[in-house]
């Protein structure tokens, strides 16, 4: 299967089991600032995007949501440094992906496969020399310009983590450059014409995902003070990546008819049927395998680190691993909800998906 026949799964129907019960002893909840986050991330959406029709779109997302999920403990004040970087997220996101997003206009020159790469490489380099700066600062002689007003939003996120540690802003801008590079890797493969093996698509994808930089984030919102031996320990990277890929197969799950509708091809369900000679129903079994079997993995993670911790230091482990399962379930409670997918009319009584692609 090679990108250009992907749409071939049109009228097939994906079967998505109803997966709260999974995450049941996992931290998950929706901020009680919800609705008030909710008017304000629409607001300066409609700042920020020019387009009534993408505007409607972005809007329709709902970031307030994703924000109030990943954080359903924060304070407002930090709880709007949230939401100012997921829109910043989600915008620098769609732009990439050729999908307006508000920034339309930042790149010159015509479309054809060789510009959309080299447009996607200045837009990395263009916006990391701002976020760096932004992080980190610098001389203002040589300030960087943000490329949009979208972009300018991290100055924002930047401001409300000033007072951090040095080494967590740094940690959170590497998570940022090697989120932005995949994005190009990602470009690249879209105007190859063709699918990338699985082990290929996570190569991209678990950079892609977004998953490293929103911990990082939540680290530092949530206030979580350990010492760095235990951030660089090998059961918080174990608990990171199982993380990484639970939400990526909840996403690609959730994803895939508005992929197929997109005609963007990179999806993990049609790169498995590919990669293992699968059907589509025996595909998505594989997929839900896995999740399970990196849900034990992240507990059995989580226990090992807990064990491990002292007296001073078990409260802040706790708030740590809480911290990185709200991310998981936030994503699914985002995939559920939020109208982004169009699959609100195909969620049966029972909590699960019958969706025609």
């Amino acid at each position: 299967m090679s990108a250009s026949n992907f749409p071939a799964l049109t009228g097939q129907q994906l079967q998505i089991p109803n997966l709260t019960p999974v995450f049941t002893h996992w931290r998950q909840g929706v901020n009680h600032c919800y609705e008030r986050l909710k008017m304000l991330v629409d607001e300066r959406l409609g700042s920020l995007v020019r387009d009534e029709v993408v505007l409607k779109k972005v809007k329709a997302g709902n970031m307030g949501l994703f924000a109030s999920c990943l954080f359903p403990d924060l304070e407002y004040d930090k709880l709007q440094v949230a939401a100012l970087f997921t829109i910043w997220l989600f915008l620098w996101d769609d732009v990439v992906d050729g999908g307006g997003g508000g920034d339309d206009d930042v790149f010159e020159g015509k479309g054809g496969e060789v510009s959309e790469v080299r447009k996607a490489e200045r837009y990395r380099d263009r916006s990391l020399q701002f976020v760096r700066f932004c992080l980190l600062g610098g001389s203002e002689e040589v300030r960087p310009e943000a490329l949009s007003a979208a972009c300018g939003l991290f100055a924002e996120v930047a401001r409300g983590i000033h007072g951090e540690d040095e080494g967590r802003k740094r940690q959170f801008l590497q998570s940022i450059e090697e989120y932005m590079e995949a994005c190009v890797v990602e470009a690249r493969w879209r105007v190859s014409g063709r699918l990338p093996r699985v082990e290929e698509f996570y190569g991209f994808r678990l950079n892609t995902a977004g998953v490293e930089m929103l911990l990082d984030l939540s680290e530092m919102l949530n206030e979580v003070r350990l010492p760095e031996e235990f951030f660089e320990s090998g059961e918080v990277r174990d608990m990171k990546r199982f993380a990484n890929m639970i939400g990526i197969i909840i996403n690609e799950l959730f994803s895939l008819k508005k992929e197929l509708k997109d005609t963007i091809a990179f999806n993990l369900i049609p790169i498995m049927m590919q990669t293992h000679d699968l059907d589509l129903a025996s595909a998505t079994s594989e997929v839900l395998t896995s999740l399970q079997s990196h849900v034990r993995d992240f507990d059995r993670s989580a226990s090992a680190l807990r064990s491990g911790a002292g007296r001073d230091t078990a409260k802040q482990v706790d708030k740590l691993i809480a911290a990185y399962q709200a991310l998981v379930t936030c994503v699914l409670t985002f995939s559920v909800k939020s109208p982004r997918y169009g699959l609100l009319k195909d969620r049966r009584d029972d909590g699960s998906f019958l969706v025609t692609l």
